[in-house]
């Protein structure tokens, strides 16, 4: 498949990963809904889950290998270095 190959993961490595992160995603989700109705419970949980996320996937091109510089993901970021001036 062009998208595990872009990834430069197998079908196991790739649905542990994206697993991982869905569940963390829901789980920081579920905290910061609870928190915004009682802010004294689950204060970072939902940062905490956000901040997890973000090292997973810098650290992604490591634990996989693929060292590509520009990847798909990378062309769809959204962000002043792939904006264009107009």
């Amino acid at each position: 498949m062009k998208h595990l190959d872009e990834a430069g993961e197998t079908y196991g490595e790739h649905f542990l990963f994206a697993a991982r992160v869905g569940l963390l995603m829901i789980f920081g989700g579920l905290a910061a809904l609870v928190h915004a109705i009682c802010p004294w419970w689950f204060a970072r949980t939902g940062s905490n889950a956000i901040q997890t996320i973000n090292a997973m996937l810098e650290n992604r091109h490591k634990v996989t290998g693929n060292t590509r510089q520009n990847s798909a993901a990378d062309a769809n970021r959204i962000g002043p270095e792939n904006s264009r001036q107009r």
